[in-house]
């Protein structure tokens, strides 16, 4: 794949710039030492009813900031875990009445208020919508202020609220124009984001465009659009008779199953071709956002390409699914040699416990296979294919005295909003 041009679609009109050629970031973690951190995480979260996952995010983080060394030098991360467990209580408080109000008012809305109960849903997630993005916004600050390099703290000032605003009226248009919209919606976020994000004294700023990232994003949404086309135009006659049906008065469930059963889905198999490309343009939007943002006037470049990060997607899959067939014969295996051995019959009660514990464990190695394989590599590459036009201007900037965020990402963990 030809790798994006860093004056790809940035409006910089200036010269060709000369980026630093040396390794400017790295990452340089170990799997192991990593994974036994977060099976230690596992055991002491288990053994404090989930009240340690606070501070186990915290030692997470530190490990992985102090492997991302900026011209040789690790990054520091200062957040503690107390900080995440007072803003999540904070952000508990202020859900809960959130929650207990929407749960009470559908009983509330009248009966002869046509489409009533939808609009009050459509209201109700629209908010949660908002604060989520809310949530970003104060996550990325929090992380943003308890990072540090040679003792120069990153920041991020603006308003969390006017992001909201901005990603929530963008998301409503990429709603109106089925998806056609994200690319604006990405460059408009990122671009408020940079604008206010700095380290110490030297300030972020963005000059990238939109026009070529949309591009990009048709090649991932032709597919799509190409299907669901395709789906109303093969099943035309029996979407017709299930429109009857719906407006039938004596509408029936079983009627409704016996016409959906008429329906080709055979056009929706086109989806998998956007899936399949969609990591394609998520590189393509990482490079063409990287490369339009500067620090300080300072050009930043990336040169991730999209192969290697299928090959570690592909690793991963490979893994997981060998993973979990040898793991389904192996308790295949042992239980028919047990039940065959006593003499004994499963129990309904243990059978069920058994596989809730199966279960668990499955999905807590899915998530560790998850963090080695993919985060860390992406992580890696993301830190192998990066530049910067001229670091030692970084060695230049001071300590901002901007004041920092009192406690931690609150509102985004109690919606579960951000991963590491």
């Amino acid at each position: 794949m030809e790798p994006l041009n860093m004056h790809d679609d940035v409006g910089a009109a200036g010269v060709e710039a000369t980026v630093h050629p040396a390794p400017v970031v790295f990452f340089d973690g170990r799997r192991g030492e990593l994974a036994g951190l977060l099976f230690r995480n596992l055991l002491l979260t288990l053994s404090t009813l989930g009240i340690y996952r606070f501070w186990a995010k915290t030692r997470v983080r530190g490990f992985l900031w102090r492997h991302v060394r900026l011209l040789d030098e690790p990054l520091e991360y200062l957040g503690t875990g107390t900080e995440l467990l007072i803003g999540f209580l904070i952000a508990v408080v202020f859900i809960a009445p959130l929650t207990t109000v929407y749960s009470w008012l559908p009983s509330l809305v009248p009966q002869s208020v046509p489409y009533g109960v939808l609009i009050l849903q459509a209201v109700y997630y629209g908010t949660l919508g908002f604060l989520v993005q809310v949530a970003v916004y104060r996550v990325r600050r929090y992380r943003l202020t308890r990072t540090a390099w040679r003792g120069v703290r990153f920041g991020l000032d603006g308003s969390a609220f006017r992001y909201a605003l901005i990603g929530s009226l963008h998301g409503l248009a990429t709603l109106a124009t089925a998806g056609l919209a994200y690319p604006w919606l990405r460059v408009a976020t990122t671009r408020y984001f940079a604008g206010n994000a700095r380290f110490g004294t030297t300030r972020f700023s963005f000059e990238g465009g939109t026009v070529r990232l949309f591009l990009r994003w048709l090649v991932v949404m032709a597919p799509t659009l190409a299907a669901v086309l395709l789906f109303f135009l093969v099943n035309e006659e029996a979407l017709t008779v299930l429109w009857k049906l719906l407006r039938d008065p004596e509408f029936e469930g079983p009627s409704f199953i016996a016409a959906a059963g008429r329906f080709n889905f055979a056009p929706l198999g086109l989806v998998l071709v956007s899936a399949v490309v969609f990591p394609w343009y998520r590189v393509s939007e990482f490079r063409h956002l990287v490369n339009a943002a500067r620090i300080g006037g300072n050009r930043l470049q990336s040169r991730m390409d999209a192969g290697s990060v299928y090959g570690v997607y592909l690793v991963f899959y490979i893994c997981v699914f060998s993973a979990a067939l040898f793991s389904a014969l192996g308790v295949f295996g042992v239980l028919q040699i047990i039940i065959k051995e006593s003499g004994l019959t499963v129990n309904p009660a243990l059978g069920f416990i058994f596989g809730l514990l199966v279960a668990g464990s499955g999905y807590w190695l899915y998530g560790l296979a998850r963090t080695l394989i993919v985060d860390v590599s992406l992580l890696a590459l993301a830190c192998d294919t990066l530049s910067v036009q001229e670091p030692e201007a970084l060695e230049r900037t001071v300590q901002s005295a901007a004041s920092l965020p009192g406690h931690g990402e609150g509102l985004a963990d109690a919606l579960d909003v951000g991963g590491f």
